[in-house]
């Protein structure tokens, strides 16, 4: 299989902008350089870790709702912009979502947009019209896939049928556009739980065979969004957590990208019972909105939205008392045992790997 750049990459440049980034908005949260956007809470899979799929049609923000409010300067600095569910291919304005992205963002690089792959000749006529709208070739579209499994593990922690199969004809229908277009990549997430720990070794040679990009993440508690309840790893039985352990122990002695290992590390810790290093940026660079324009922390914190754009500007709602009230809320009592690979501070990257060069240390282990 001929070389490509993983989706993880990033480029000595892309690394010196980022964490300019992260310094400035750390000195002082004034506008985002990361966005999760939301577009639907609508889902075809019957995952058994997420009660998600059981939502009803909602409201939703028109496509003329996001042009209007990505006019506004408050998003200029955006470079990474997420777009989610739900799933959402399902919106059949995406092509339009992205290319509204495109126009308004001057500084964007990538959207990523986060799909269950079930259903591809949906996920074609989506890749065709994105092609068919492209506004900006130099923007890269990254397709993050979910995939829990090989064969039937997948299609179990899935709950539908052929989901392995149906995984592998969108992972061709995304490669063939790739090579015509060279805009488009793919990476793969999978969520670690009882389910799917016993063929995690099958799945991680499945990725190394064909040189894809992967990240394995531990399954986690919302009440807001997930709506599952109870289903922590480090609350269940200690023979689960073992193995979960054993596997991120496996992963990290194989990682060499610095973010990924500073990722696995938070894992371990975090089932040994310690905190979180990789200061997650969530709270500090990106935006996040759900389907109807209601600004929220984070995923793990989707019921803590803390205003609407119908109510006020983006930058009054994003510095405002309210949010600053959530946030260090969470940042007190949430963020340091938090299991969620949302992000890795670029910062926290630069600084294992700098603990890595001095004597007798290794970075993030």
């Amino acid at each position: 299989m001929p070389a490509r750049r993983l989706a993880h990459d990033r480029t000595l440049r892309e690394l010196a902008i980022e964490l300019g980034d992260e310094l400035r908005n750390g000195i002082r949260r004034t506008r985002p350089t990361r966005m999760t956007m939301h577009i639907t809470e609508l889902c075809d899979a019957r995952c058994v870790m997420c009660n998600l799929w059981q939502t009803k049609k909602t409201d939703e923000l028109s496509t003329e709702d996001y042009d209007r409010l990505f006019a506004d300067p408050f998003f200029a600095r955006v470079r990474r912009a997420v777009i989610t569910g739900g799933e959402a291919t399902i919106r059949r304005d995406l092509a339009r979502l992205v290319a509204i992205l495109e126009s308004r963002l001057p500084r964007l690089v990538r959207i990523t947009i986060a799909t269950n792959a079930l259903n591809p000749k949906r996920l074609a006529e989506r890749l065709d019209e994105i092609v068919a709208t492209k506004v900006r070739p130099d923007v890269e579209i990254l397709f993050q896939i979910s995939l829990d499994g090989v064969g039937g593990v997948h299609e179990a922690v899935r709950g539908t049928p052929r989901a392995f199969e149906r995984v592998q004809e969108s992972v061709a229908l995304i490669e063939r556009a790739r090579d015509r277009t060279g805009w488009f990549n793919l990476a793969f997430g999978c969520v670690m739980q009882e389910a799917n720990i016993d063929g995690a070794y099958d799945l991680y040679a499945w990725f190394r065979e064909r040189n894809y990009d992967f990240v394995y993440t531990m399954v986690t508690e919302s009440d807001g969004y997930y709506r599952t309840g109870a289903i922590d790893v480090r609350r269940r039985d200690a023979a689960l957590r073992a193995k979960i352990h054993a596997f991120y122990r496996f992963l990290l002695a194989r990682e060499t990208n610095p973010g990924k290992r500073l990722l696995f590390a938070d894992m371990l810790r975090l089932l040994e019972g310690g905190t979180q290093r990789r200061a997650c940026p969530m709270l500090r660079d990106t935006v996040s909105i759900d389907p109807k324009g209601n600004f929220l922390p984070c995923v793990q914190a989707y019921e803590r939205k803390y205003g609407n754009v119908a109510e006020a500007s983006p930058a009054a709602v994003w510095t405002g008392v309210r949010a600053r009230a959530v946030i260090d809320d969470l940042r007190r009592n949430q963020c340091p045992t938090c299991t969620s690979a949302c992000g890795v501070s670029y910062a926290a990257i630069a600084r294992e790997e700098l603990r890595a060069r001095l004597p007798g240390r290794r970075a993030a282990a």
